[in-house]
C-alpha cells in the first residue's frame, strides 16, 4: 500500500501502519491484547497491520490512543480483566512512563494525587504557574521545561489546560522520583496557600500582576512568558512585597488580594472562599 497508509479516501481520517506499530511499542502491548482491550475481534489489529482498512470509528479510536496516553490508561485500567496479568502489568508500566515523561505532567499529577482529584483545572494551572515562579526566583532553576503564555483565558499552560479539560482529572500512580524533594516542597507550599482562595480571587490577583508582565512582554514582542522573564518580573514584585523566601508566598497572595480589592486589611477565610 502506497505510503504505508490505511484509509478509504483522501477525505477520511487515515492512520498509518507505522502509527499502529508505534502504539504497540509505546504502550508495550501485543496485537491481540490491544484488540481485546478495545473489545474488538482478536485478530483485528493483526489484519490492520497486514493492510485491511479500519472503519472510521476504529480509526478514530486508534488515533486517540496514539495521541493521548491518559485515554489509553483509562482503557487499560477499565478492561484489565480482558488480558493476562503479565500483559497488563507490562503495559501499565509503559503507559505510566509515557505519561510522566514530561515534568509538567508529573507535577500536574502530583497535585491531582495530593488533592485526591478534588481540584479543578484552573486551580491546577495557578499552582503550576506560581510554583514555577517561586523555584525560578528563589532557587534559580525551573521545575519543568515548558514556558508559560499570556492567554485569553489566563491559562498559562494552554495545551495542558485543553488536555485536562478533555481527559478529566483523576488520580493515577506515578513514580515519586520524577520530582525532587524541593519540587514537591514548593508545590505543596503553593497548593496549601492557594487552597484558601477561589478562582475569582486568582483572576483578580493575576489582573493586578498582568500590567507589569504585559509591559515587559510588549517590549519583547511576544506572548511567551520565558523563564528569564518570570524570574525578573516576579523577583521585583516579591521584593516590593518583602517576600524573601518561597515560604512567604501566602503573604504575597494576601497582600495582592487586598490590593486588588482596594483594601489594606486582610480578609477572613470565608471571604477568600467566596471571592
Amino acid at each position: 500500500m502506497s505510503g504505508d497508509v490505511i484509509g478509504k479516501s483522501s477525505k477520511e481520517k487515515i492512520i498509518s501502519v507505522n502509527q499502529i506499530r508505534e502504539i504497540l511499542d509505546m504502550y508495550n502491548i501485543g496485537k491481540k491484547p490491544l484488540a481485546k482491550l478495545l473489545g474488538w475481534g482478536e485478530t483485528t489489529v493483526i489484519r490492520y497491520l497486514e493492510g485491511d482498512i479500519p472503519t472510521s470509528e476504529y480509526t478514530e479510536k486508534l488515533q486517540e490512543i496514539a495521541e493521548s496516553p491518559m485515554y489509553y490508561y483509562r482503557i487499560l485500567m477499565e478492561n484489565q480483566n480482558k488480558i493476562t496479568n503479565v500483559a497488563f502489568k507490562k503495559s501499565k508500566k509503559a503507559v505510566l512512563e509515557v505519561m510522566m515523561r514530561s515534568k509538567l505532567h508529573a507535577a500536574t499529577q502530583y497535585i491531582i494525587n495530593q488533592t485526591n482529584a478534588e481540584i479543578n483545572v484552573r486551580q491546577i494551572e495557578y499552582i503550576l504557574y506560581y510554583s514555577q515562579i517561586l523555584s525560578l526566583v528563589f532557587f534559580g532553576e525551573e521545575i519543568f521545561e515548558e514556558d508559560a503564555q499570556l492567554t485569553y483565558n489566563q491559562m498559562p499552560y494552554l495545551n495542558l489546560y485543553e488536555v485536562l479539560k478533555k481527559q478529566g482529572i483523576r488520580t493515577i500512580e506515578m513514580n515519586p522520583d520524577k520530582l525532587s524533594r524541593n519540587d514537591k516542597d514548593i508545590l505543596d507550599c503553593v497548593h496549601n496557600a492557594c487552597g484558601w482562595y477561589g478562582n475569582k480571587a486568582f483572576i483578580a490577583i493575576l489582573s493586578m500582576e498582568r500590567k507589569a508582565t504585559e509591559d515587559l512582554i510588549e517590549s519583547l514582542n511576544s506572548k511567551i512568558l520565558t523563564k528569564d522573564c518570570l524570574r525578573n518580573v516576579y523577583g521585583k514584585m516579591f521584593g516590593n512585597f518583602q517576600i524573601k523566601r518561597y515560604q512567604d508566598f501566602p503573604k504575597y497572595l494576601q497582600q495582592r488580594l487586598s490590593q486588588a480589592l482596594g483594601r489594606d486589611t486582610l480578609f477572613s477565610t470565608n471571604t477568600y472562599k467566596e471571592i
